[in-house]
């Protein structure tokens, strides 16, 4: 357990009747003051600050945000909550109850195993994101949240089987059970919401019981309707000033801050439809109980997660016959998917744009789906018992959803494992062990991991031998150098090229003296990176159809090392620095970003390591003073360190806007580029991206003519012209459609080269070597050919090519294209 636990508890405790007496003196009468004063103490527990050496000033500034947002609202609406909490208001013996069944959790999860018990503390008490635990810990992010899957079913398991035993009470406990268990009572239930709904107990938030019974927060006092967002907003001085923090926040404080959360029901206005059918299973016969959702497949991802439904997400659920009904639905396009147990969901149905009139009438059909099954086998040719499995749905768009398939298993004492009625298509498996297993193997995560990737259609199946040795291995060994010094204690990831080359990436650990040795499952090209170790590199070699082969590498060094400023020359800190390679040997891969995206300390100093020898385009941006981009390009020779490099960022107002698919649907998690007029990109490595219904907010920028670029998949919008001039522009829209491919092939006579492709539109903007920071995987959107350079989507329009190789030559084309098409491009290098 952490010993921060009861350290904190037992501080905020203490400040108890200081937070009283400060409400009093700030609240209008008594009544108001305990509001306040437990509202403060529900933020602390919840936010509790990084330190409690000052925790005084830290609970005066919440209660005094708190204070003035109350004056804020209006007087009607502070008069309907003050009168809420009397009509909801528990017995004395529910009070009790309740806290008896608090009591019960809080004993349940502090009787967790290690390491189980202390990274449920660390992520819910101490507020620490998965990504911070496994950096403090020093495991992978993969475990983090494995430990958290299990301690939550773990608790599951443990609460079902009280509520088996003593029902008093404990429908208050509905969502921490699995999601199949019936209430014991459905007035019990009703009532138990009413009480602690204020906080909104859910399966991943055992800490908000934990509040309650340690702070006595009021278990009545706030409205059932009342979401995490809103307890969140009243923590904060002014919501709006967040929305440009969607540069560097984590997806649901993105959402938070840069777009309205979805609403529970339907709202409507303007004319609705009503949409009535049936959803049949793959054999023909009526499906009872299917889920019915109006949105795409990967609305219905919670079913295969065993959660809760996502709120804001209209659903149903079909009746013995099949037969379902929606008695209202917003007018204009929809999609409905239907989902049920042992069975793939349906295809997804577009509906045509309706304005009232008749309901619309639809068969829905489940599918018999995919069957993966096979056996994982270790590095040493056992049988991997145990091992963690995770399958997820790659090259394909899930709609407006934004969401992926993902689906978790584990392979049984034979190590064997075997998942059906997954949707029809692409899919990642990627199999590692537990952690005690992998302290018994030894290393590290990243050199135990297996991948692979299939395709299949509906009603097929398919037996995978994950970590069979292939009969073409080829043993590569060598070193790794950097300024011709070993560069050990690193990992080399090798990837080979082909349509998806996650699915045949293979690590190894550099030994301290620079040495590895790797047995790949083939020969043929590969892409291989270097991460640490000092330094970090990415190379294409050939490897030969041989039994061993021996490759030596020599890491990249040289550095760019620079500060940020503001107008008036002061350092900036915390902005986010980040390059595209405009003309060089090759675009760094997306998975360099976080080499490749700096943040500038305290004195606005950053430092880019690891560049190749080329033209790069610098970019700086700050979620809250603004952004810039170098004036000119900037050259980067081997070897060279480039020292005293100042960007000066600029303030101004952000961009605002959604972006909708060609049906008009919002696009969520969409990347946001901007170019200023010059056609300079701002964001080479962008982490501004959509919310969850579409819309987006960019950091500031500064006066003057811009345009607005968004991809996703293999689709994209034309860019949009927007002019900032003294406050922030009107939003805009922007629309995906089909987007081009060019594939760019350069030869030096009759030998092909691997080359750079760049690729630019008349107005001089480039549009090739663009990485989204929360997506390094976007590239898989093209097969992977090191020859062949797959370059898009890009709008329709006409662009100049270029393809480069440093010591070997260049060469230029026009090329016009259209949505949709791929254009293949041969340039002869001169």
């Amino acid at each position: 357990m952490s010993d921060a636990f009861p350290h904190t508890l037992q501080a905020l405790l203490d400040e108890r009747d200081w937070v009283r007496a400060l409400a009093r003196r700030l609240a209008g009468d008594a009544h108001e003051a305990e509001d306040l004063a437990q509202d403060a103490l529900a933020i602390a527990w919840e936010r509790p600050p990084r330190r409690d050496d000052n925790l005084r000033g830290w609970l005066a500034a919440v209660v005094r945000n708190l204070a003035r947002q109350r004056r804020r609202r209006p007087a009607p609406e502070r008069a309907a909550e003050e009168i809420a909490p009397l009509a909801a208001a528990p017995t004395t013996a529910e009070v009790v109850e309740s806290a008896e069944v608090h009591h019960l959790v809080v004993q349940e999860v502090l009787a967790l195993d290690e390491p189980y018990r202390s990274t449920v503390l660390l992520h819910y008490f101490e507020g620490l994101r998965a990504t911070e635990i496994a950096a403090r810990e020093g495991v992978p992010l993969s475990t983090v949240k494995s430990r958290l899957t299990r301690a939550h079913a773990r608790l599951r398991e443990r609460l079902d089987r009280v509520e088996r035993h003593d029902r008093r009470g404990m429908a208050v406990l509905a969502p921490l059970l699995s999601p199949r268990i019936p209430p014991a009572d459905g007035a019990t239930l009703a009532s138990s919401a009413a009480l602690v709904m204020g906080v909104k107990i859910k399966l991943a938030a055992v800490v908000l019981v934990l509040a309650l019974v340690a702070l006595g927060v009021r278990l009545a006092s706030s409205s059932p309707d009342e979401s995490d967002v809103a307890v969140v907003e009243r923590a904060t001085e002014s919501a709006p000033a967040a929305a440009p923090a969607l540069e560097d926040a984590p997806e649901d404080v993105a959402r938070r801050a840069g777009a309205v959360e979805p609403s529970a029901t339907v709202a409507h206005d303007h004319p609705v439809v009503a949409v009535t059918g049936t959803v049949f299973r793959y054999d023909g016969s009526p499906a009872a109980e299917a889920t019915v959702v109006l949105g795409a497949v990967g609305a219905l991802a919670f079913m295969d997660l065993d959660e809760e439904a996502p709120e804001g997400v209209p659903l149903t659920t079909t009746d013995a016959e099949g037969r379902f009904s929606f008695a209202e639905a917003p007018a204009g396009t929809l999609l409905v998917t239907a989902g049920a147990e042992n069975a793939a969901p349906s295809e997804t149905l577009q509906l045509e744009e309706r304005d009232g009139g008749a309901p619309v009438e639809v068969a829905l059909s489940l599918r018999r789906g995919v069957r993966i099954h096979g056996e994982v086998l270790r590095k040493d040719g056992a049988l991997a018992a145990g091992w963690r499995l995770r399958f997820m749905q790659n090259g394909m768009s899930l709609g407006a959803t934004g969401t992926r398939l993902l689906r978790w298993a584990e392979t049984d004492a034979d190590g064997r494992f075997d998942e059906r009625h997954l949707c029809p298509g692409t899919w990642g498996l990627v199999a590692y062990p537990e952690d005690d297993e992998l302290k018994e193997l030894g290393g590290s995560m990243p050199e135990h991991m297996i991948q692979s990737t299939v395709e299949l259609e509906d009603g097929q199946e398919l037996f995978v031998a994950l970590g069979a040795r292939s009969a073409e291995a080829v043993t590569v060994r060598g070193r790794i150098t950097l300024r011709g010094e070993p560069a050990g204690g690193g990992f080399l990831q090798w990837m080979s090229e082909c349509d998806d080359p996650t699915g045949s990436m293979q690590n190894v650990r550099v030994a301290a003296d620079g040495a590895y040795e790797i047995e790949l499952t083939r020969p043929g090209a590969w892409s291989m990176r270097a991460m640490g170790g000092g330094g970090q590199g990415e190379f294409v070699v050939d490897v030969p159809a041989e039994s061993e082969h021996t490759i030596d590498f020599e890491l990249p060094a040289a550095t760019l090392r620079g500060r940020v400023v503001d107008p008036d020359g002061e350092p900036v800190e915390g902005a986010l620095v980040s390059h595209v390679l405009a003309l060089g040997a090759a675009h760094h891969s997306p998975m360099r970003v976080m080499a490749d995206r700096q943040k500038t300390d305290a004195s606005g100093a950053f430092e880019l390591v690891a560049l190749t020898p080329g033209l790069y385009r610098i970019g700086v941006t700050h979620a809250e003073r603004g952004c810039g981009v170098a004036s000119e390009l900037v050259e980067v020779v081997e070897g060279d360190s480039l020292e005293g490099f100042e960007l000066e960022i600029a303030p101004g107002f952000p961009v605002t806007g959604r972006v909708v698919d060609a049906e008009g649907l919002p696009v969520a998690f969409a990347p946001i580029w901007i170019h200023d007029a010059a056609g300079r990109l701002v964001n080479p490595i962008t982490g501004v991206m959509t919310s969850e219904d579409g819309t987006f907010a960019t950091f500031p920028v500064p006066p003057g003519e811009y345009a607005v670029l968004t991809r996703r998949e293999r689709t994209c919008a034309q860019a949009l012209g927007v002019i900032v001039e003294d406050e922030s522009p009107d939003p805009v829209e922007l629309q995906l459609a089909d987007g081009a491919t060019i594939v760019v092939e350069a030869r030096k006579g009759e030998v092909p080269v691997r080359a750079q492709a760049v690729v630019r539109d008349l107005d001089g903007r480039l549009l090739s070597g663009l990485r989204f920071a929360r997506n390094p995987w976007s590239w898989r959107t093209y097969p992977y050919d090191s020859m062949r350079r797959h370059v898009g989507p890009l709008p329709a329009g006409t662009y100049t090519v270029t393809s480069n190789a440093p010591g070997v030559g260049s060469a230029s084309i026009e090329v016009t294209v259209t949505p949709g098409a791929t254009r293949e491009v041969e340039l002869e290098l001169l």
